[in-house]
Parts: C-alpha cells; sequence; structure tokens
C-alpha cells in the first residue's frame, strides 16, 4: 500500500479482511505495518529532513463495526499488534497515518494457522473507523480495563469552564487525552447542539496532526 496524507484513514491499499476457517481451530494472529526506513534516517532530524511517518492500525470486529483493537506508536518503522480469532470469526484491519509523507507502506500478517485474507476498501470503513476512535473517548464508554485491552494505556477527561456572554461559566466541553504506546490523542467533545466552542491547546510533540469535522 501507500501513504495518501489527508484522505480517508491516511494510509490506503492496505486493509484486509481476515478470517480463521470455520473448519479450523481458533488462530493466533500477528499483525505489523511496516514502513521503509529512508536512507540515512539515523541522522535526520525533524527541521532538517524528512522523518518516518506516524504508522498504527484500528481493528474492527466485522459482525458488528465494533473495536476490535487501536494501536498507535507514533512516527516509528512499525506497528504490531496480536489478536486472537475464534473458529469462524473475521476481522478488519485498517492501517492508518495521521500525518504521514507519501511513500510505501506493507501489512505483514502471520498467523499459528492458516486464515482467509481478502483485500478491502479502507474507504469503506474510514467513518466507521473515526466513530470507533470517538467511542473510546466517551466518559461512558466501558472500564478502564476494557480500554487497556483495546490499546489505550489511559484516558484522562478535563471539564472546560466555559463563559457564556455575561452568564456564569458553564460545562458543556471536555478535553479528552488518549494516551498510547507511543501517541497521544486529544479530542474535544461538544456536547451543545447550540453554541460553537474556540480551544487553544499548547502542545509539545515532534509529530503533530490536527483533525476537524472537515477533515485535516
Amino acid at each position: 500500500g501507500e501513504f495518501a496524507p489527508g484522505k480517508g484513514l491516511g494510509v490506503r491499499n492496505c486493509a484486509v479482511r481476515i478470517a480463521s476457517r470455520p473448519d479450523s481451530f481458533a488462530v493466533d494472529c500477528w499483525l505489523t505495518v511496516v514502513q521503509p526506513l529512508p536512507r540515512g534516517a539515523r541522522l535526520l532530524r525533524p527541521a532538517i529532513g524528512r522523518v518516518l511517518s506516524d504508522v498504527g492500525m484500528i481493528i474492527l470486529q466485522a459482525s458488528d463495526l465494533s473495536v476490535r483493537q487501536f494501536v498507535m506508536v507514533g512516527a516509528w518503522q512499525e506497528a504490531t499488534c496480536r489478536i486472537y480469532l475464534e473458529v469462524g470469526e473475521e476481522c478488519i484491519v485498517l492501517p492508518l497515518s495521521f500525518r504521514g509523507w507519501p511513500g510505501s507502506v506493507s501489512l505483514r500478517v502471520q498467523t499459528s494457522d492458516p486464515v482467509l485474507i481478502h483485500t478491502a476498501p479502507s474507504e469503506c470503513f474510514t467513518s466507521n473507523a473515526w466513530s470507533s476512535m470517538l467511542e473510546l473517548s466517551a466518559g461512558s464508554f466501558q472500564t478502564e480495563t476494557s480500554l487497556k485491552s483495546l490499546g489505550v494505556r489511559r484516558r484522562t477527561n478535563h471539564h472546560l469552564k466555559i463563559k457564556k456572554g455575561d452568564s456564569d461559566k458553564i460545562n458543556f466541553a471536555t478535553l479528552v487525552l488518549l494516551e498510547f504506546e507511543g501517541a497521544i490523542l486529544v479530542i474535544i467533545q461538544n456536547r451543545s447542539p447550540n453554541s460553537a466552542v474556540l480551544v487553544e491547546c499548547a502542545v509539545e510533540a515532534n509529530h503533530l496532526a490536527l483533525h476537524t469535522a472537515r477533515g485535516p
């Protein structure tokens, strides 16, 4: 596949549907998104030249398109995830990149037994993937233990005090921090159907991407 900056999940021609055989056994699967290491990459710095794109993957349960696993490792050469497929179970594997540069990327699949694999058009599942990411930030979403099993190391909610006109400060927006292995996802939730929210954030990072309802 290849990185597609600013389009969909940032990666195209690399998504697959993977299923264990209905007449076989449960399968242990290792999934790895790999990008080639640029020549001389150890000498590069963000201010000097090209660095690695951020990589990750989101795995959806094929039966209801709910999130099964979410992996973000930041700007690293590869992102790896291990899943266990019951007999006849099917998942959709969607590699992603929030801020990548044009270039090639591959998905490597290693399994303990033979499986059924078909290519999948990632654009058909883009909205489901984004919805799954937002569900992880919902305060009512399962428990912290469940979040860790999906790949989220920690979730922190910060309720924003917003002053509307001359009225007292009201609370209808929340800043949610989702911490992963090599990345942090910051999500602003605005629960008001009638009021827009302008939020200013100071973030220190060596790799930053911003997405809104209008796209990147």
